[in-house]
């Protein structure tokens, strides 16, 4: 028998519900452009040799995000409630899988993420000043103290802060974009097919690569994570979250097209981002930002590029602070007696949720590699990312009369896509990954592990179905 609908009459902005649309499409913005765009672009030439077919990657992956982006907007307006995945496929499939996509949340979503933009931001400022690499790692963990401390204050002030952040990195993305228009039509440019490109189209090398610009991608759902504290929140997500891929889509392809351009490909496949080491590889990926920040600014070139991601990377861990520690406090809300200290009061910033996931991030940045913690994240997040989306098609079968303020434009093939896309490169990561297999495959474990405590423990609570 259906669920009854839940209402949409939601209260205009108020107190417990601060977030509007523009800090909700910040959100999703911040979150998606970090390290991924200007880094792995490395990885992808020494695979894919072919600017055909590396345009043709990030055009998929942005397809394929606004994809996803479609089938959250349709269960977040329908079940519009804070906690991400942790909330969502709960209320899918059950409270077990809940508990674990929640794990995997405030590990691989937000902490690990947060450690690997810290560090390559640490990366980044050392190339504006040789005094940030004095003492490694101390800038990069002054970076996430200093956000979750402006995140720890009130609710209104991190997320004025969040928009004034992504619009100043909105405006430097497109200067660089503007700085490299005139080198897109020039004759050296090779864009079109090449001989032997259908067939790294359809290579495994293409499916891994994939796996690199889905992590450029990542964070088209972020605003799911604040549902609980956006107005109207059945009409502001869809919006937000579809508005803020879309934007990023278009940035990414201009932004990879002028590197492309600019450097040529000789250059590219010299650098070696495969290089022993966690500061070899660091330096491996920014090579690329920097040789076409050379090509484009002169000698001081490395410098322009060097100040535009270490101030876009702060505006990415920002957004993650602000919206990771909701998943927490979602999980708290369904078991009080174990985790209520991590409870948001509405209005009120989440302080120990955020101080939490900030120790959390400090202490991958201190004990992982950066190759390591960007390994771990893909197959994680994808997975989860998957059924989610097979969850819309789910949904519609069990539970038809449900209301759905938003319905997934082009319903099935929409979803259907980002299924068939997702598990193909899920596939074929787990394949030429098996580390990072065995390290999801753990954190999954863990997670089942946690729910089973909570479950038989004495007075053992249950989360309520919403």
């Amino acid at each position: 028998m259906p669920s009854p609908a839940p209402s949409t009459s939601l209260p205009s902005r108020d107190a417990a519900r601060p977030i509007g649309f523009w800090t909700a499409y910040a959100i999703v913005v911040a979150n998606m452009i970090g390290v991924g765009v200007f880094s792995t672009l490395s990885f992808q030439v020494h695979a894919l040799p072919s600017p055909f077919v590396i345009l043709i990657l990030w055009t998929l992956g942005g397809i394929v995000a606004l994809c996803g982006a479609l089938a959250y907007a349709e269960l977040v307006a329908a079940l519009p409630r804070s906690g991400g995945e942790y909330h969502l496929l709960g209320r899918l499939y059950g409270k077990p899988v809940g508990f674990v996509a929640g794990v995997i949340s405030l590990t691989a979503g937000f902490a690990a993420p947060i450690a690997a933009a810290a560090i390559a931001f640490e990366a980044y400022l050392a190339k504006l000043t040789p005094a940030a690499s004095t003492w490694p790692g101390l800038a990069a963990s002054a970076a996430i103290v200093a956000l979750a401390a402006l995140h720890m204050l009130r609710v209104e002030l991190g997320a004025k802060a969040q928009v004034v952040m992504t619009l100043l990195k909105l405006l430097l993305i497109t200067g660089l974009i503007l700085a490299g228009a005139s080198h897109l039509a020039g004759p050296a440019v090779g864009f079109a097919p090449q001989s032997g490109d259908a067939a790294l189209l359809v290579s495994g090398a293409f499916a891994v690569s994939l796996v690199y610009v889905s992590y450029a991608y990542a964070g088209w759902n972020a605003a799911v994570y604040v549902a609980s504290e956006t107005v109207d929140v059945s009409r502001v997500l869809p919006k937000a979250l579809l508005a803020g891929t879309a934007t990023v889509t278009l940035l990414y392809l201009l932004v990879n097209a002028v590197f492309l351009a600019v450097v040529p490909m000789d250059q590219l496949l010299a650098v070696n981002p495969f290089t022993a080491g966690d500061q070899g590889l660091v330096e491996g990926e920014l090579a690329v930002a920097f040789l076409a920040g050379g090509a484009l600014f002169g000698a001081d070139g490395a410098r322009v590029i060097g100040a535009l991601v270490a101030l876009g990377l702060l505006s990415t861990i920002s957004a993650m602070v602000l919206a990771g520690p909701r998943v927490a406090s979602t999980m708290a809300e369904d078991y009080p007696r174990t985790l209520g200290w991590l409870k948001l009061t509405p209005g009120r910033a989440p302080v120990v949720a955020v101080a939490m996931q900030a120790a959390l991030a400090l202490l991958l940045l201190w004990t992982a590699t950066f190759a390591q913690v960007i390994a771990y994240i893909g197959l994680l997040l994808s997975s989860c990312a998957l059924l989610v989306a097979a969850g819309v098609i789910w949904l519609r079968w069990r539970e038809p009369e449900l209301a759905r303020p938003f319905r997934c434009w082009g319903y099935p093939v929409t979803p259907a896509i980002f299924i068939a896309v997702d598990g193909w490169m899920i596939v074929h990561t787990a394949m030429a990954q098996p580390l990072s297999l065995a390290f999801s495959l753990a954190t999954i474990a863990l997670g089942l592990l946690g729910w089973w405590g909570l479950a038989r423990a004495p007075g053992a609570e249950s989360a309520p179905a919403r």
